[in-house]
């Protein structure tokens, strides 16, 4: 349900809230969708991916999202984390594991998500990640690198990392942020091998959402190899 609703406020086109109060609707006939197809997963399939008015395709990037949120929802079960705010854990991934997707899809990061995911992670956390220096300092070096590197990287990243220090601890984010690029060299890799060099665009938000799962899951072990363990 959460991968469904953060899709909405990926599809939103204006900073307002009238999502919250209307049905959801078929993207192509706008006929609202019935509440057994509305049920996440088990409605993809027995409406058989289509709408029931218009017959078009629902876009499976739906489902996908759903699918793949539901899957890291029950990762704690399953895998010790190490950094231990499950909080901080279920808002990065309810956020990130919907837009990874969309990036991947649209090579953009609406504005209206970035502001409801900063807001939501200050409420959550209580303030109590922000650092005013290291925050400033880090806001500052990405928008230099933005600047050095101008249409090498998109702005919205910009804006994603930005959001993300202020809601994370100094470490934590460091962390993400060296695995999102380490990812990053790997899929780059991959793609050089398996095609031929091009101009493509590469999103990166699949690479921040990646690396903080990692990041939450091997904190302890980084603190260590990195900083004996004295964080």
């Amino acid at each position: 349900m959460l991968a469904s609703f953060i899709f909405v406020v990926l599809e939103e086109k204006s900073f307002n809230f009238k999502f919250l109060f209307r049905r959801s609707k078929c993207n192509h006939c706008n006929h609202t969708i019935d509440a057994v197809a509305l049920i996440p997963i088990f409605g993809y399939i027995l409406s058989r991916g289509r709408c029931n008015k218009c017959h078009r395709y629902i876009p499976f990037i739906y489902v996908c999202s759903e699918v793949v949120l539901a899957l890291l929802f029950i990762v704690p079960s399953l895998v010790y984390i190490q950094f231990r705010d499950f909080s901080l854990y279920y808002l990065l991934i309810v956020f990130l594991a919907p837009l990874a997707l969309y990036d991947f899809k649209h090579y953009k990061i609406p504005n209206f998500t970035l502001v409801l995911l900063l807001i939501t992670g200050l409420y959550i956390t209580r303030f109590n990640y922000v650092d005013v220096i290291d925050d400033l300092i880090i806001i500052t070096l990405a928008h230099i690198i933005y600047i050095l590197f101008d249409k090498k990287i998109g702005y919205g990243d910009i804006k994603l990392l930005s959001v993300i220090t202020l809601i994370t601890p100094t470490m934590l984010f460091s962390f993400i942020l060296l695995f999102s690029f380490i990812v990053g060299g790997f899929y780059v890799i991959i793609m050089e091998i398996i095609n031929s060099p091009d101009n493509r665009k590469i999103p990166y938000v699949p690479f921040v959402a990646t690396s903080t799962i990692l990041t939450f899951i091997i904190y302890d072990d980084l603190s260590t190899i990195y900083f004996g363990g004295f964080l």
